[in-house]
């Protein structure tokens, strides 16, 4: 028997690092599209911030508390699409060996899995099963 309180911290630990793998790749990209669209160098933190930090917060947000998911659940998503969005501009302004759409997608890949695993990570944590059978 595995516990299920086991699996929910295992579900946050493995949101968490990918998250932190989402956040570092998305916010380099972010970082260096804000610095080529005119943003001085030591601020091109700015824009990875802004958008990413929503992601974090909206996350926080429906682990820890269940009123107003919906707007936890907006901001998420818009969070999630935003960042996507900027790092398919960040390709497009790349010289990238690969083609476009493979690189494309490449950018696209973290948020939306950061995004998909948050929704089931969180799913998993609201279960009430005391137990679950393994074996």
């Amino acid at each position: 028997m595995i516990n299920l309180a086991t699996i929910k911290r295992c579900a946050v630990i493995g949101n968490a690092v990918i998250g932190v793998s989402a956040f570092t790749k998305s916010g380099m990209s972010l970082w260096q599209l804000a610095t080529a669209s005119g943003y001085p160098p030591a601020l091109g933190w700015v824009l990875p911030l802004v958008l990413d930090g929503m992601v974090i917060l909206a996350t926080l947000i429906l682990v820890v508390n269940a009123s107003h998911r919906w707007f936890a659940w907006s901001l998420l998503i818009l969070g999630s699409v935003a960042s996507t969005a900027g790092n398919i501009v960040h390709v497009s302004m790349s010289d990238y060996s690969s083609s476009f759409t493979v690189a494309a997608l490449a950018a696209a890949a973290p948020p939306l899995v950061l995004l998909v695993t948050t929704h089931l990570m969180i799913q998993l944590v609201r279960l009430d099963d005391p137990v679950v059978s393994v074996g």
